[in-house]
């Protein structure tokens, strides 16, 4: 699913049967040959590392992953709560 910020969906993808992975999936339904997000902003999960390699985009965000055995930085932290409702 594609959404803006203001959570209007402007992509709903089939449903997929079985075990499938994210970003496999997102390649599949976005093929890299073309440019699709090179004006938009991308806010994805975890389950899209390797997005910033195969597409490009106006900016990406994409959050951190925490090690084991070592807490996450205040910064990282509120990198991940971050909301686009508060983008003004």
């Amino acid at each position: 699913m594609l959404s803006n910020p203001r959570r209007y969906v402007l992509y709903l993808s089939h449903c997929w049967v079985g075990k499938a992975h994210d970003y496999r999936m997102f390649k599949e339904e976005f093929p890299l040959a073309l440019d699709w997000f090179k004006e938009f902003k991308v806010r994805v999960d975890l389950g899209f590392l390797g997005i910033e390699k195969d597409y490009s985009c106006k900016e990406l965000f994409l959050p951190n992953k925490k090690k084991k055995k070592q807490e996450l930085s205040a910064e990282q932290k509120q990198e991940i709560n971050y909301s686009p409702k508060k983008e003004s």
